[in-house]
């Protein structure tokens, strides 16, 4: 639910507030709000022949809050979005793992063949098995 819902809203509130207070310290609300209605516009003649009526009464009553409150929203669905991918992601990475350790678990363990040894080390005493420790072993021989 977190990261569904209150990161979002984390992000959107953020947004909001950046827009409201800090960006007309550094660009001028009358600029700011033009170069929205401008890429709304532009936007608008790219994809429809004629302006929406919704889209031209955004832009007839367009002012600073409404800027903050549309990034916001904005700002709010794009990271519940990336959320949702992120999840779908995570989620298909688990499963071809898992997918992949059960068919690994399906294959059954191959026994290597017996190890054959010299006749000398299998049949000696148990005080005279010296299996390469040392240089003692080579002297045993």
């Amino acid at each position: 639910m977190v990261t569904y819902f209150i990161v979002p809203a984390v992000f959107g509130g953020f947004t909001f507030l950046i827009v409201l207070f800090v960006a007309p310290v550094i660009v001028a609300e009358a600029d700011l709000v033009a170069g929205v209605a401008g890429l709304i516009l532009d936007s608008s003649n790219r994809y429809f022949a004629t302006t929406p009526p919704i889209v031209a009464s955004y832009i007839a009553n367009l002012n600073l809050a409404i800027v903050a409150v549309t990034a916001g929203l904005l700002m709010t669905v794009g990271v519940q979005l990336l959320a949702i991918v992120q999840a779908a992601f995570v989620g298909l990475c688990r499963g071809i793992g898992s997918l992949l350790r059960w068919e690994r678990k399906k294959d059954e363990a191959r026994d290597l063949p017996p190890i054959e040894m010299d006749a000398r080390y299998r049949d000696a005493k148990e005080e005279k098995r010296v299996f390469g420790r040392g240089l003692d072993s080579i002297d045993r021989d």
